[in-house]
Parts: C-alpha cells; sequence; structure tokens
C-alpha cells in the first residue's frame, strides 16, 4: 500500500516515484513467490496476483500483479479506482469505494486454494511434471548441461 501527495494537492513526481516503486515491489513479491515454488506448476504460479493499493489524494486504485497468460512476463494491471467522497454531494461516489473493496476481498478469497495448491505442488503432494514446473517454464537454476 502507497500513499501519494496530499488531500488537496498532487505532486506529480512523487506519485510517479511512489507508481514506480509499487510496480517494483508487486514485481519483488511475484518473484518471492516464483523462487519459493521452483518445483510447482508453472500454470499455478501463473493464477498467484498480487494487489497494490496505492492513495493519491482522494484516489484510492488497487493494482494486479502477476505473470501474463501467455509468456513468462509481468503484467501490472490498474483494476479498480475510487474516489474518496468528503462531501455530502459526492456521497454517491462511496459505492464505487465499497464496490473496490468487495473486489479486494472476493478476488483475495480466490487466491486462497491457488496457494494451497501452490503449496501441495511445491511440497510434492500434488504431482507436478518436469517439464511443467516453475525451475523449467522459466529455466531457473539449470546449467547449460540440461
Amino acid at each position: 500500500m502507497e500513499g501519494s501527495s496530499g488531500q488537496h494537492e498532487e505532486k506529480i513526481d512523487h506519485t510517479i516515484s511512489d507508481t514506480a516503486k509499487q510496480i517494483r515491489n508487486t514485481i519483488s513479491i511475484l518473484k518471492g513467490f516464483t523462487m519459493a515454488n521452483m518445483d510447482a506448476s508453472f500454470g499455478t504460479l501463473r493464477q498467484v496476483k498480487i494487489f497494490g493499493v496505492q492513495a493519491i489524494e482522494r484516489t484510492i486504485t488497487v493494482t494486479e500483479t502477476s505473470y501474463d497468460e501467455e509468456s513468462t512476463k509481468y503484467l501490472y494491471k490498474v483494476v479498480r479506482t475510487a474516489r474518496i467522497p468528503i462531501e455530502y454531494e459526492e456521497r454517491y461516489n462511496g459505492l464505487r469505494v465499497f464496490e473496490l473493496l468487495a473486489y479486494l476481498l472476493v478476488e483475495l478469497k480466490e487466491q486462497v486454494p491457488i496457494h494451497e495448491t501452490l503449496n501441495k505442488e511445491q511440497s510434492s503432494i500434488s504431482i507436478v511434471y518436469p517439464k511443467e514446473t516453475v525451475r523449467i517454464k522459466l529455466s531457473i537454476g539449470l546449467d547449460d548441461s540440461v
């Protein structure tokens, strides 16, 4: 979670810097999951989503970082944005804030079985064919003799 700028005036340089930091941090977390699950299925790892929350002035933004479905590249995207109401006339903006929170709750709950599957695969409780592992798909930790 990252807070950028104050409530009344956005500092563009600070916002850009904080956004870049959030992208780096969410990718680093995803890399951590990758390194911790080298013997799990890459297909399962692709389902992992790392969420970020950023507040800029009165706007809350939720982002997701994951692996691209068709490659091994990272995918960072904004999934929800809501403006925080502070005046009576803006009260209907509150619905978007609640929808943002509901979306995040639902998505986090959907991540639980994915992480359980990763744990089972990594600890060899579930069988993963070697060619489907993260290690092979990303060619991490392999020397040229393999």
